[in-house]
């Protein structure tokens, strides 16, 4: 009977431990548990900042694309202003060689 007693107490010393281990397991696994939780909000935070972050590029996108646009408007309408001046300097080139031309045939009849 004594042996089933030794072998009962080292059977409840046995349990005894594998409770212990069983705890430490449960125990290590619920910080696991939270240690993920806390990378999936991290990492749900990251995609968030992300998601601002090419929101704010394709906005800089569309202003700099506005920009060239104004860039090339203005730029065309710089040439059409020299075109235009030069085609009233030679305008102006004309007349001034008609007004000479006039004085001089005025002048024929005035002598």
């Amino acid at each position: 009977m004594e042996k089933n007693v030794q072998a009962v107490e080292t059977g409840i010393q046995k349990a005894d431990a594998v409770t212990a281990i069983f705890t430490d397991i449960h125990e290590k696994m619920d910080i696991v548990t939270r240690n993920v939780q806390e990378a999936s909000a991290s990492t749900q935070e990251i995609a968030n900042s992300s998601s601002s972050i090419v929101e704010a590029i394709d906005r800089t996108n569309t202003a700099v694309e506005r920009s060239v646009l104004a860039s090339q408007e203005s730029s065309a309408a710089a040439e059409e202003q020299l075109a235009t001046t030069e085609e009233i300097a030679a305008s102006a080139q004309s007349l001034a060689h008609l007004a000479d031309e006039l004085q001089k045939a005025v002048s024929q009849f005035k002598s």
